[in-house]
């Protein structure tokens, strides 16, 4: 069953003061891109997380979101005195200079830069969390697939919605196409007699025949209706392929716009006319829709 290139995952794991969550978006793109963000401690990863989002993302554009945090006693942040030293200092400096009564709070001097280290994991703890990063990377995918596997269900009713419109469109043109054609070739019989008689020039039956036939034949779409259902066919073969078909329904959906617009240029006929544009409609319908499918 295809799937959509749209969706959305979030996995979380926490335990013993420490969480991880990772977050998944993907959404339509001609390859394949992968955008991470994650904690520069966890670097060394990006090689790994790619090769796990690419076992389950063939194409789309992917923006993967890593939160690694301390959240017990360890999330504990040193405070670097010199540098609140400093700031106390200046602060009061200013104060006595200006007049202004300076009040000090330890959650305003907490929000100054510098005053407390960097927030960074220790090493021993980003090797000892870096496989569970790896582990609810996974998780979130697989919410993402359920989305991307729930969305591709309906695109599947669609596709097969507009299959169902074509072969009916196919249906009327297949019965109103041999009169069209007759008609066709009724019209050019007398368009040839009036010129000859406005000429002067003399043709045999059999000539007249024989060119009107070649007029006619130019003006057939047999073949241009043959290909569209064969398309029909593999269009629908396509939707129950378990293996990304994207840009394979792109590129029937432009063989049938391209048999469209060829039967379109010639066929004769207001009614054969009308059935073909409304056909182009839901061949335009099918190319949108296959720019979601991975």
């Amino acid at each position: 069953m295809i799937r959509s290139m749209t969706g959305y995952g979030q996995a979380r794991w926490d335990e013993a003061g420490r969480s991880v969550v990772v977050e998944v978006r993907s959404v339509n793109s001609r390859y394949f891109r992968l955008n991470t963000r994650m904690p520069h401690e966890f670097a060394a990863l990006e090689g790994e997380l790619t090769r796990v989002v690419r076992q389950t993302i063939a194409r789309g554009n992917v923006d993967l979101v890593v939160k690694v945090e301390l959240t017990g006693p360890s999330a504990a942040r040193a405070v670097n005195t010199a540098a609140l030293e400093g700031y106390v200092a200046e602060l009061r400096r200013v104060g006595e200079k200006t007049g202004c009564r300076v009040v000090l709070t330890a959650e305003a001097l907490a929000s100054l830069p510098g005053v407390l280290d960097d927030e960074e994991l220790p090493q021993g703890q980003v090797s000892e969390l870096a496989p569970r990063v790896c582990q609810t990377t996974r998780e979130a995918l697989e919410a993402l697939e359920a989305m991307r596997r729930a969305e591709g269900e309906n695109l599947a009713r669609e596709f097969s919605a507009h299959c169902d419109a074509i072969e009916k469109l196919l249906e009327a043109v297949g019965r109103v196409y041999p009169a069209a054609l007759d008609a066709h070739k009724e019209r050019l019989v007398e368009r040839v007699r009036r010129l000859l008689e406005e000429t002067g020039i003399e043709v045999s039956e059999a000539d007249l025949a024989r060119e009107v036939a070649i007029q006619a034949d130019r003006a057939a779409i047999d073949e241009e209706l043959a290909r569209l259902r064969s398309h029909v066919a593999q269009l629908r073969e396509a939707l129950e392929a378990s293996e990304p078909v994207g840009r394979r329904i792109e590129f029937i959906g432009q063989e049938m716009q391209r048999e469209v617009n060829t039967a379109s240029a010639k066929a004769p006929g207001d009614e054969l006319t009308r059935l073909l544009t409304s056909l182009q409609g839901e061949v335009d319908k099918i190319r949108e829709q296959a720019l979601n499918v991975e």
